[in-house]
């Protein structure tokens, strides 16, 4: 056993106090910036991102099983970031006050767009 997890594991603190500690301080700094990043993410640079938050979920956990985090119900890193992604991505199209709104394009006329090839 390694020597984190013998300090981690010295205190008796209750499984959802981890838990919550690692929703509100580690998880942040994996997450931090993740919809401008993550899609340019590489299979390896997701694979460990996602390893850390094994690991983490392993100590938390202190058994052997396989998926600790669906245990401990801590969806994957890269469902969090396409939902975060989603999500902004919806702030700038609907939020007129929003600052990255101004830099969008005009909507197109329906006049106009009706009378397209391709009015789709």
């Amino acid at each position: 056993m390694s020597q984190a997890n013998k300090k981690l594991k010295r205190p008796v603190v209750p499984q959802h106090n981890i838990v919550y500690y690692y929703e509100a301080g580690i998880r942040p700094v994996l997450e931090y910036a993740s919809p401008v990043w993550h899609i340019s993410l590489t299979a390896d640079h997701a694979l460990t991102l996602e390893s850390a938050q094994q690991w983490a979920c392993h100590i938390i956990a202190g058994d052997g099983n396989t998926d600790n985090c669906a245990l401990l119900r801590l969806e994957t890193l890269a469902e969090r970031h396409l939902t975060q992604s989603r999500e902004q991505f919806q702030q700038v199209m609907h939020n007129s006050y929003y600052c990255l709104h101004t830099l969008l394009p005009p909507k197109r006329d329906n006049f106009i767009t009706s009378r397209l090839r391709n009015a789709e």
